[in-house]
């Protein structure tokens, strides 16, 4: 067994790489296509395609690391209540801190889809934007840590993890402007009476009869004791959407 191990090890000393590469080599016909970097066992293939010649190249770990980093990255200008940004395979992400505010918002009855518009103070809300997904929870908390307790947002059409159900709305892919417009897009829309339980202690079975309670006696502050806790902070939200 062990000059079995030494002949094998001593036979790829002479293999020839450039063989092996080509082998290895994933062949497109994309001629748009000018280069590939082939992820193989602790090192890296990289090939490159140059007025009809190919060429091969191993790198190391740390050369691939080496030249990514010189790579600049830009967020670019950010809404001032951004409180975190990050990119990764799956798209741009943003979280926002809203604080309390007044909200014109419009009830619908799916039975004889009559409109009501209410004005209704709203809490500190956490608004998190990831391709073309969108979340929101409420936020008792004035200055935002990662530490930061949420609660479910007291609104219809949000479900149980703080997911935006825009049902046919429009809403843009998250960005630094589409966010925004994301934001907008959510508040102009209807609610209807999906998912209004559990988001109002007052109001357990529906949320609605807490909104239309605040509208009528011109509240200036939701009443924050009102609100139900989500059990996680605001870094394990996050990590739980962008790194499940």
């Amino acid at each position: 067994m062990e000059q079995c191990q030494k002949m094998t090890a001593a036979t790829t000393i002479h293999l020839d790489t450039s063989a092996l590469a080509r082998s290895f080599a994933t062949r497109t016909n994309t001629a748009d296509v000018q280069a590939q970097l082939l992820f193989l066992s602790g090192q890296y293939l990289f090939v490159s395609t140059q007025e009809s010649r190919t060429t091969y190249k191993f790198l190391s770990p740390s050369s691939v690391k080496a030249a990514f980093d010189n790579i600049p990255l830009d967020s670019g200008f950010l809404p001032t209540n951004t409180i975190c940004w990050g990119i990764n395979g799956s798209g741009e992400y943003l979280v926002q801190y809203i604080p309390p505010h007044q909200q014109v918002i419009t009830l619908t009855n799916s039975t004889d889809n009559r409109l009501l518009t209410l004005t209704v103070p709203m809490p500190g809300m956490i608004f998190m934007g990831w391709d073309l997904h969108y979340w929101i929870w409420g936020a008792k908390d004035k200055q935002i840590t990662p530490q930061t307790q949420l609660f479910h947002a007291p609104l219809p059409n949000v479900m149980g993890d703080g997911a935006i159900c825009f049902g046919t709305t429009p809403h843009s892919p998250c960005s630094a402007s589409g966010i925004g417009r994301s934001w907008d897009g959510f508040w102009s829309s209807p609610f209807n009476d999906h998912t209004v339980q559990s988001k109002s202690k007052e109001f357990p079975t529906d949320v609605r009869s807490q909104l239309l309670k605040l509208h009528r006696q011109k509240a200036k502050r939701y009443p924050l004791k009102d609100l139900i806790s989500c059990n996680k902070n605001v870094a394990q939200a996050i990590e739980s959407i962008v790194k499940p």
